[in-house]
């Protein structure tokens, strides 16, 4: 008996109960990668002969390697949204 009377006491209420307002949410975006910058370079192979010259060739080889891994994660870092 008691709710019904408060349904009612509601009811005649000069501003309804429940009010409606439109609030933004924010919701990150995610972007897929594109494959380029998540396949793994090749890794140089070890030279089986030990000389200057196959020592300094894979240490250029391994610089190469390691400068197109750099390259990857700068356009990866540059598609995270900013502030973070």
């Amino acid at each position: 008996m008691a709710a019904c009377l408060l349904l009612s006491l509601i009811s005649c209420a000069p501003t309804p109960a429940i009010r409606t307002e439109t609030v933004k949410v924010a919701v990150p975006v995610y972007v897929s990668l594109a494959p380029e910058l998540i396949k793994v370079a090749p890794m140089p192979t070890f030279p089986v002969e030990l000389t200057n010259a196959a020592l300094a060739q894979y240490t250029l080889d391994l610089q190469t390697a390691i400068k197109i891994d750099i390259d990857k994660l700068t356009k990866i870092q540059a598609l995270q949204p900013k502030g973070h």
